[in-house]
């Protein structure tokens, strides 16, 4: 079992619903309200948001340690630097 497969989020956000940019406002909103070493499980739909909020993640230096596909859905597990 790898590191991020025993990681566990510390708070969840569900922006399946959304679209850019706000997936990304909404995300960096979310990140920045964590403590460092802290995660982030994001909930989105399949596309070019699971594209901009991983690369967003990755720019601003925090820790992308698991990317899903779960019943159509994508979830990304973001640990904040």
């Amino acid at each position: 079992m790898t590191e991020s497969e025993r990681r566990k989020a510390d708070a969840t956000l569900d922006i399946s619903q959304e679209v850019c940019p706000m997936t990304l406002v909404l995300t960096r909103r979310r990140i920045e309200a964590l403590n460092p070493g802290q995660c982030l499980e994001v909930i989105l739909s399949d596309g070019e948001a699971v594209r901009s909020v991983s690369l967003s993640a990755k720019e601003e230096g925090h820790r992308i340690l698991q990317v899903k596909n779960e019943d159509g859905f994508i979830s990304i597990l973001i640990e904040r630097s």
